[in-house]
């Protein structure tokens, strides 16, 4: 019987060589381990630390589509079953910013498709994307763009009536009302 690893790497290999070759296997098959040659392969740490990179990417598909929950560090540490210091940790190690940073901008990238909606007041983006109050909004917004909300909305507004589409002969525009 063969070990689980030699079967696991067998089994595409005899497929994909018939197409690509063995030398172009081999090249896509390197897996670059933390481990030193004489060190054996197989590592619980590095299997630990592969399922927090994967509970993380799923965690990220969460947080944006979830963006009016409650996305604290806490709350985001209970759904990923590790403690807050060490979410954080693997978080930023992961993602290459802090938990609290990418919600911001996630929030932030929300709110200005919602600004684009004219019927819509501060408040109700606000809400939309996950802030607490126009004020909690606002900060985070304006820091960012250096311009508030409210501003940005006029100049994304004009912005999209100078890029208007051409008028067709009878003299109605393709995709305005």
């Amino acid at each position: 019987m063969m070990p689980l690893n030699v079967t696991l790497l067998a089994l595409p290999s005899a497929s994909l060589m018939n197409i690509f070759g063995p030398a172009e296997v081999a090249k896509h098959m390197v897996l670059f381990l933390r481990r030193s040659g004489a060190q054996p392969q197989l590592s619980t740490t590095l299997l630990a630390q592969t399922s927090a990179a994967r509970s993380i990417s799923n965690l990220l598909f969460w947080i944006a589509d979830n963006l009016d929950d409650d996305l604290s560090v806490s709350e985001l540490a209970k759904r990923v079953a590790m403690s807050p210091r060490n979410f954080v940790r693997h978080f930023t190690r992961t993602v290459g910013k802090t938990p609290g940073r990418h919600v911001t901008e996630l929030r932030l990238e929300a709110a200005c498709q919602h600004l684009a909606s004219p019927s819509l007041s501060l408040f109700e983006v606000a809400k939309a994307s996950g802030f607490g109050s126009v004020e909690a909004f606002r900060r985070p917004f304006t820091k960012t763009f250096g311009i508030p909300p409210g501003k940005y909305r006029i100049q994304s507004n004009e912005r999209v009536r100078t890029e208007a589409p051409p008028a067709t002969s009878n003299g109605y525009r393709l995709g305005w009302t």
